[in-house]
């Protein structure tokens, strides 16, 4: 009888001990989680401003070159030209040509760092609902059900906020006009 009595003792406390080493589990999940998103949400700080810092550059450059090329081009053209030679002279040379690769370049940089910053967000999204599942599951809501959500702050624009409240987005013009 002493015999199961100890075996069964030890039986509970292993299980016990399984018990409490999941629960602090199950915790630890939960504060690597919050961790996790906080880290990502200052991560988003840092791509917005990145992003915006570079396009912002890279259209000041690209609209440098453009008036500086505004400006130059009447007058290389008006000294060729102004002695003599007219249409012909200018089909047989070869003028400057307006390079429009700086505004390719900055349609890329454009689509990249805001694919990016997409994704970026999208990481908090997937940390948030991880958590949010750990607190609404069981059994770990048992251990962790009491914690707030995560909060999450997307960066996202007047139009997709009015599309969502209202759930239409009709309008299929690119540009105001």
């Amino acid at each position: 009888m002493g015999k199961v009595i100890a075996i069964v003792g030890v039986g509970i406390v292993v299980l016990v001990l399984a018990v409490v080493i999941w629960a602090v589990g199950v915790h630890n999940r939960a504060i690597a989680l919050e961790t996790k998103a906080k880290a990502q949400q200052a991560n988003l700080a840092v791509v917005h401003d990145q992003m915006w810092k570079t396009l912002q550059q890279k259209a000041g450059v690209t609209n440098e070159y453009k008036d500086a090329f505004a400006e130059i081009f009447p007058a290389l053209i008006e000294g060729r030209y102004k002695n003599g030679g007219g249409l012909m002279k200018m089909i047989t040379e070869s003028n400057p040509d307006f390079d429009a690769s700086l505004y390719k370049d900055l349609m890329d940089s454009i689509e990249g760092l805001r694919a990016k910053f997409a994704t970026e967000q999208k990481k908090l999204l997937d940390i948030a609902a991880e958590h949010e599942r750990l607190l609404a599951s069981m059994p770990s809501s048992l251990i962790v059900g009491g914690r707030d959500p995560i909060e999450v702050k997307l960066i996202t624009s007047s139009r997709s906020n009015d599309a969502l409240e209202s759930g239409v987005d009709d309008d299929v013009e690119l540009f105001n006009k």
